[in-house]
């Protein structure tokens, strides 16, 4: 990243690292910078998805579901976005009402 901020590969990896040792702002951050400095990028579709992740960890369905929603228009067969797809709309309607 400090040698070509404009990789986005690096954030994609560095949003793994994150949430793989439970930093999920750091990791939603990274998946965030990664689809600026690249929207176009052939893996944006796991970004978004590992974004919809790192929102699931934060208890924030409705962004959630929101990433996960647009890794599916990406790759409409992407198994692993439609169930996270739908485990975030169920938590959605599980919350209180004044938590939406």
């Amino acid at each position: 990243i400090a040698v070509d901020p404009l990789y986005a590969e690096a954030y994609i990896n560095l949003g793994v690292c994150y949430n793989d040792t439970e930093h999920y702002a750091e990791g939603a951050a990274a998946f965030r910078k990664a689809l600026e400095v690249s929207p176009e990028h052939p893996s944006a579709y796991v970004t978004h998805y590992n974004l919809g992740i790192s929102y699931e960890h934060m208890n924030s369905p409705d962004e959630a579901a929101y990433e996960f929603a647009k890794s599916l228009r990406l790759r409409p067969d992407f198994k692993e976005a439609r169930e996270a797809f739908g485990r975030a709309q169920a938590q959605a309607k599980q919350r209180p009402a004044a938590f939406k």
